[in-house]
C-alpha cells in the first residue's frame, strides 16, 4: 500500500486508490499498542466486574463509532485531511483550531502509550528483580489520561460543527478554496472575515468552555459536575452546546 505524499494539499483522484481493506489494516494496527490498555483499565477502575466491563466497552465503542465515523465522509468529499476540511465551516485560517486540537490529541495519546509502556516495564522489572514499583509511572498515566479527557471535551464541539456543516452543504465542497491559506493566498468562499468564521469559532469556544467545566479527572474537576451527579458527561455537553450555538448563530 503506497503512502500519500500530499500532506494538507488536495489529493488528486488518480492517487486516491485506497479501499476498505487498507483502512481496516491501518486502524487495526494503530490499536495494537499499549496506549489502548487504558480503555480496558477504566471500567474496572470504576468498580465494574468482568462482564459489565466488557459490555460497557462494546457499547461505548459502538456509540463512539456512530459519532465519529461520519467525519470520514467529509474528507472523502474534500480530498484532504479533516483539519483542512474544517476550513469550510471555520474559515481557511480558523481551521487551525482543528489542527491544534488534532496535534495535541496525537501528542497526548503518544505520551500515554509511552508512559503505559514504561509502567509495564517498571512493573516487570519490579517482579523480576525486586526494583521499586511503578508508582510514579502510574501517576503520570493518570495525568496523561486526564489530559486526553480534557482535549476530548475541547475537540468534540469542533467535530460536531464540522458534521453540521457537512449536512448543510450536502457534502458539496470547493476543494481548491480550502487550500487558500496553505498557498499563502487570500479570498475564496471560505475566507469569511480575514479567514475566520466568527460564528463557528465562538460556538466552538463556548462548547469547549462548558465541556471543560463538566470534566471529572484525578487532576481536575469542573464546577458543572454537580449538575450531572458527578458523572463526566463533558464531551456530550460540549458537543451539544457547540452544535446548538452554531446552529442558532448561522
Amino acid at each position: 500500500m503506497p503512502m500519500e505524499q500530499r500532506g494538507v494539499d488536495t489529493i488528486p483522484d488518480e492517487e486516491r486508490t485506497s479501499g476498505p481493506r487498507d483502512l481496516v489494516s491501518i486502524l487495526f494496527s494503530a490499536n495494537l499498542c499499549l496506549g489502548v490498555i487504558v480503555f480496558g483499565w477504566l471500567p474496572p477502575s470504576f468498580g465494574l466486574g468482568l462482564w459489565p466491563s466488557v459490555t460497557s466497552i462494546v457499547i461505548g465503542t459502538l456509540a463512539g463509532v456512530l459519532v465519529t465515523a461520519p467525519l470520514a465522509l467529509i474528507s472523502l468529499r474534500t480530498a484532504t485531511n479533516l483539519s483542512t476540511s474544517s476550513g469550510a465551516q471555520f474559515g481557511v485560517r480558523g481551521r487551525l483550531v482543528g489542527s491544534v486540537v488534532g496535534l495535541l490529541l496525537s501528542l497526548g495519546y503518544t505520551a500515554l502509550t509511552l508512559w503505559i509502556g514504561g509502567d509495564v516495564m517498571v512493573g516487570t522489572l519490579s517482579r523480576l528483580f525486586g526494583l521499586p514499583d511503578g508508582g510514579t509511572s502510574r501517576a503520570l498515566m493518570h495525568t496523561m489520561t486526564s489530559f486526553v479527557l480534557l482535549l476530548t471535551a475541547i475537540g468534540t464541539p469542533w467535530a460536531v460543527i464540522s458534521l453540521i456543516g457537512y449536512v448543510r452543504c450536502g457534502g458539496q465542497y470547493a476543494p481548491d478554496a480550502l487550500q487558500v491559506f496553505n498557498r499563502r493566498a487570500k479570498g475564496g468562499i471560505y475566507w469569511y472575515r480575514a479567514g475566520w468564521n466568527i460564528s463557528a469559532t465562538v460556538s466552538w469556544a463556548l462548547g469547549a468552555a462548558v465541556g471543560l467545566a463538566a470534566v471529572s479527572t484525578t487532576v481536575y474537576e469542573g464546577p458543572l459536575l454537580a449538575l450531572t451527579g458527578g458523572v463526566d458527561c463533558s464531551f456530550i455537553i460540549s458537543g451539544l452546546v457547540g452544535g446548538v450555538t452554531y446552529t442558532a448563530l448561522t
